[in-house]
């Protein structure tokens, strides 16, 4: 399966990497000492897809700025904060994030390992006007997020 990087326009196949929008919500269990996370993505959507880590590291401010996000959270933790407005986002309930993630594929186009996943930002309810999964849906088909500005990223 043969794909087209989103920055430069060339062809790559495995392996893939995209900046995904997705609603997830992630469970925490204590492992001994340590605090487990396990995530549960219910959908998931690749905006764009990079050839390489270069063409995506250097894609990333763009996509900051478009989304005007002021609060990174890559780190995964119970509360993290809102992407645009800083509240908290509790993270074990249902919410929309961007990560970036890498996939090894096969010949065929089937994943057969994630080797990457780089949580950006959450949104909470308030600052996600595609909360609702239909509107979410509605939004991704034409090839946007559509949040406040990201009108022609």
């Amino acid at each position: 399966m043969r794909f087209l990087c989103s920055v430069c326009q060339q062809e790559f196949s495995s392996p893939l990497r995209t900046l995904d929008w997705r609603r997830q919500r992630l469970a925490f269990q204590e492992v001994g000492d340590a605090i487990q996370s396990t995530l549960h993505i219910e959908d998931a959507d690749a905006l764009r897809n990079y050839c390489s880590a270069q063409c995506r590291d250097c894609n990333e401010p763009d996509f900051i700025d478009a989304l005007k996000l002021k609060f990174l959270s890559p780190k995964v933790e119970p509360v993290m904060p809102c992407g645009h407005c800083g509240g908290p986002v509790d993270s074990s309930q249902p919410h929309t994030a961007f990560a970036q993630v890498t996939l090894q594929l096969n010949e065929s186009g089937e994943v057969v390992q994630c080797t990457g996943d780089r949580q950006l930002a959450v949104l909470c309810a308030s600052c996600d006007p595609h909360d609702d999964a239909e509107q979410a849906a509605e939004a991704r088909e034409w090839g946007h997020v559509g949040w406040r500005g990201w009108s022609s990223w």
